[in-house]
């Protein structure tokens, strides 16, 4: 399907037309790796088209309460307009706002965001800057922020590029948090990891290490990569 009208999975449709940030991969990876992570008030830092929102709507609904947290408005519009259309729009409630003021009566007990990961560098559209930059929100910035909202016991996930992960996880440490699973995402065979999808508790303790290849040589998806996002791919 085309990036303009979004993209269907088997229980609900995304439209990204209005996100500067579309469906991919890396988010698809992350929310399906979260089936088993418990969570009845879920927040999703940047929320885009709410497609994480969605996803672990998808995996723990009734029993849940999720916040959708997303800075650009025709970004967090789009995302109402999804989770208005889900089959979930009693669990989920999209926020416009900045998470480095945003405020909750209530502790999240998952926390969970695609980050901004890129140092400012060339020039682009704003909102996508604002998506796809650090400069607005550092990672310090945003593990604070987690940090201060995460309730006791509770987990923090995300999906950084490989290369920002001992980096991101000792900025995570300075904050209480301390890795607890990392999934290797390796897009090829024969490839490094390109992305890691990272846990996080207050816990410190030496952490669970998975491997993901998305593409065999033949540029199928894995049986791996089949098995771990079965449930949301309508073609598998």
């Amino acid at each position: 399907m085309s990036k303009s009208s979004g993209f269907t999975f088997k229980q609900f449709h995304v439209n990204h037309d209005q996100c500067a940030m579309k469906v991919g991969t890396d988010s698809i990876v992350l929310g399906s790796w979260l089936a088993d992570v418990p969570g009845k008030r879920v927040l999703d830092i940047g929320t885009g088209s709410g497609l994480l929102a969605l996803m672990l709507a998808q995996h723990k609904a009734p029993q849940c309460e999720i916040v959708g947290l997303e800075i650009i408005e025709a970004a967090a519009q789009q995302a109402m307009d999804n989770v208005a259309q889900s089959p979930w729009a009693d669990c989920v409630t999209v926020v416009t706002g900045d998470i480095q003021v945003y405020d909750s009566a209530h502790p999240f007990d998952l926390i969970v965001s695609n980050p901004p990961y890129f140092e400012p560098a060339i020039a682009m559209s704003n909102d996508r800057h604002t998506a796809r930059y650090t400069e607005q929100l550092t990672h310090q910035a945003l593990l604070a922020a987690v940090a201060r909202l995460l309730d006791t016991g509770g987990c923090f996930a995300c999906v950084l590029p490989a290369d920002l992960c001992d980096s991101f996880c000792h900025l995570a440490a300075q904050q209480g948090l301390f890795l607890s699973k990392r999934l290797d995402i390796i897009t090829r065979e024969g490839l490094p990891p390109h992305r890691v999808c990272l846990q996080f508790t207050q816990n410190a303790t030496y952490p669970e290490v998975h491997k993901l290849l998305v593409y065999t040589t033949n540029l199928r998806y894995s049986e791996g990569y089949k098995a771990l996002c079965s449930a949301f791919y309508k073609n598998f």
